[in-house]
This record gives structure tokens, sequence and C-alpha cells, in this order.
């Protein structure tokens, strides 16, 4: 599929200041998109958002998803062809410590999405990207298919968990093309942990492994054991923009897709760090002495959907996906914003001629 597909096309995205919103907005400008942010701006991990100065470049709106009355009006104003629905919080941690928050944020947030496209002819496509941490997890060892059931035992699976819910039903209700005409095509998105980059959040483990490698500090890690789907940002990136262009061309499309590396490119939080010091040439790290709180030991997705529909899969193995990322925090430490902001599109645009 081509990506000049969405030049000239006006694209809304929700949480576009955040690490994932920025490179998505960066690649969409990169692609002639006209794009309307709506986010707040002072999310804690909005650093990137500024670095590539997009504020300038784009229709954006500091404001809140929760804000539904506020929602509307850009929708209805800019009349948007498609949406790609980022906004959350995605921290497990806050979710211990702010989990009405999330709550809010996660499930009614999407919610007011849905309710502020509903009746917005010009939407033909929503892309809403929840996380692979909404279905139930057993912590059986084998990688979960869109079909399985939806759970949570923590605050932050559980909000996801329950925005899946949410969303399923109002596309049933309000989204059904045999029940109701001019609806837009809903389809879930549920990513694996996504590095790249740019992400400043805390609680983040490349964001604590260069932090600490920086200051010569050791790296904590509450799990080295745990299982996760790690994939790079522009890996994602590229399978959010194909599943819009896929879904906005048919009618007969798929609701959901897991975006992820295949089930023998996972590798532990242990093994991931290894990798990380190995090329940032110095480091250490230990297992911390408390569990602070409740998370999955082992989470993997099955991606064979998206592979036979869309011909996507992970371009970058763990090895490179480190490589890609640390070359890019690297580059930051010593160069001006201009200069990042270069940098990143010059990633974008390698990664483009690559697929």
């Amino acid at each position: 599929m081509d990506l000049s597909f969405y030049k000239g096309k006006k694209v809304l995205v929700t949480g576009h200041t955040g690490f994932k919103g920025s490179w998505l907005t960066q690649w969409l400008l990169s692609l002639g998109a006209e794009v309307i942010g709506y986010s707040l701006l002072e999310t804690g991990n909005n650093e990137l958002f500024d670095i590539l100065n997009l504020k300038e470049e784009i229709v954006h709106y500091d404001k809140s998803i929760n804000d539904l009355k506020s929602l509307q009006e850009v929708v209805n104003k800019h009349q948007p062809e498609i949406v790609f629905h980022l906004a959350a919080q995605a921290i497990v941690k806050t979710s211990y410590e702010s989990p009405i928050d999330t709550f809010q944020t996660n499930v009614i947030g999407t919610l007011n999405v849905l309710e502020s496209i509903k009746n917005c002819f010009s939407i033909q496509v929503a892309i809403m990207v929840t996380s692979d941490k909404c279905y139930k997890n057993n912590e059986k060892q084998y990688g979960f298919i869109e079909s399985d059931p939806m759970g949570g035992d923590d605050p932050y699976s559980a909000s996801k968990a329950c925005a899946e819910i949410a969303i399923q039903s109002y596309v049933k209700s309000f989204f059904n093309s045999n029940l109701h005409s001019n609806v837009p095509k809903v389809v879930c998105v549920r990513a694996g942990n996504i590095l790249g980059g740019g992400d400043w959040s805390k609680d983040r483990l490349i964001v604590d492994c260069v932090n600490s490698i920086k200051n010569n500090k050791e790296i904590i890690l509450r799990d080295p054991h745990a299982v996760r789907p790690w994939q790079h940002v522009l890996d994602a990136t590229y399978a959010y923009l194909l599943i819009g262009i896929y879904t906005y061309n048919h009618s007969n499309y798929e609701k959901a897709f897991n975006v992820g590396p295949s089930e023998d490119r996972v590798v532990t939080v242990q093994e991931l760090v290894d990798k990380i010091i190995q090329v940032y040439g110095k480091g250490e790290f230990k297992k911390s002495d408390n569990k602070f709180y409740h998370e999955a030991n082992y989470l993997k997705l099955n991606v064979e959907l998206i592979q036979k529909t869309l011909g996507w899969s992970c371009q970058f193995d763990s090895s490179s996906l480190i490589e890609k990322t640390i070359e890019w925090y690297k580059f930051a430490e010593s160069n001006s914003n201009k200069d990042v902001k270069n940098f990143t599109l010059s990633q974008i645009e390698e990664y483009s001629l690559s697929v």
C-alpha cells in the first residue's frame, strides 16, 4: 500500500503531543497530510513534540479528551476524514497512583472520542489504539489472538480492557453500517511495548536505562525475567498508517489487529537491557528488592492476522531495535533541536525506503 494515500488527507490525532503521537504526527506531515492535533500539552512526555516543533506545523488544540463538548466542537469544525486515537494514561505504575484518572481518561475519554465522531459524516476511518495489556492474562505461554477475551488485574490493564469493550459496544450499536448509513469504520489496534527515540515518560525501561547510564548509576529492574513484545515506534507507526489505508479502502474489514514482533522474536527485560548496555558501551543493572505492584510476567501477541492481511511485520529485531533507539538518544544528547528534528526525519525516511 502506498503511503502517499495520506497526501492532502485531513487527519485528527488525539494524543499527538506524546511520544507515539509525535512520531505519527511527524510522519503524517512528511506524507503531506493536514494534521489536527488534540491533546493536553502538559502530559509529562511532550519533549519530543517540542523538539520537533510540531505545534507550528499543525492545527494544535491543548485540550483534554475528557472534555466532550470541546472535542465535539473541534471534530465538527475541522471535519476530518481519518482519526487516530492515541490519547491515554499509558503508565502502569501511574494507574496504581491515580486509578480514577486512569479509568476516566482511558475509558470515558475513549467514549468521548467515539461520541464526537459518531455523527461526523466526513470521517471514514477511526483507528483506536489501545494496548496489548487489554487481554485477560493468565500467564499462559502463547501469543494472544484478536478474539481472546478482554480482562485486567491492574488498573491500567483493566482500563484498556474496558475501553475495548466500550469500543465494541459503540461499533455494534452506532457504527454498524447495516443499521446506520454514513458511519465511520472503527478498528482497534493492540500494540505491544513500543521503544524509540524521544520517549521521556517516567517508569519507562529505555528512559530509566538511558538516564541511569548517563548519570553513572545502576539500572534498577523490577522484573528482569518478564517477557514483553518489544517493537520500534517506526514499526508500530507504519502499522497504524497501513491499517488506516486498508480500512479506508475495504468495506469488509478486520475490526482489530495485534501489532508487535512475531512470538519467536520476543525477549525478556534482562535480555533487552543487556543489549542496551552493549550498544551504549557501558552500564550495569540490578534487580529491585521490592515489587511495588502487580504486572503480568508473560505477554506475547500473535500477529498472524496483520501479517496475512497487510503484509506487515516488524522490520527491527531486538538488536536493531535497540541500536536504532540508542542512536537517537545519543544524537539528541549533543545536538540542537533543529538537528534532532532532521535526524528524526532521516530515520523515518530510511525506514520508508526499507519497507
